[in-house]
């Protein structure tokens, strides 16, 4: 037996999972010299990258990295899925 669905009850098309979990900031204020710590989490990814700098960070679940802030500055992660797939979130840590 076949059973058909009419569209307004049919499944909405498949979209590639989210990638970043999580990316916090401990701080979105700091004064020169200080540290903060920002925290990420992804799934489904094979690279996960920190600009400024292109660093290349650990594909994680939970993890977090600890950075000294001397000016305003807008931290990106960029996170790369297993399918291809690319997603970037942004944190702005200012300077007072």
């Amino acid at each position: 037996e076949v059973k058909v669905v009419p569209a307004s009850q049919s499944k909405p098309a498949m979209r590639a999972p989210k990638l970043i979990r999580v990316f916090v900031a401990d701080a979105t204020e700091a004064r020169p010299g200080q540290s903060v710590t920002i925290c990420y989490g992804v799934m489904n990814a094979t690279s996960v990258k920190l600009e400024p700098g292109g660093r290349s960070l650990p594909v994680a679940e939970q993890r977090c990295e600890t950075a000294t802030i001397n000016a305003t500055t807008t931290y990106k992660l960029v996170v790369t899925g297993k399918d291809g797939s690319t997603e970037t979130q942004s944190i702005t840590v200012k300077v007072n």
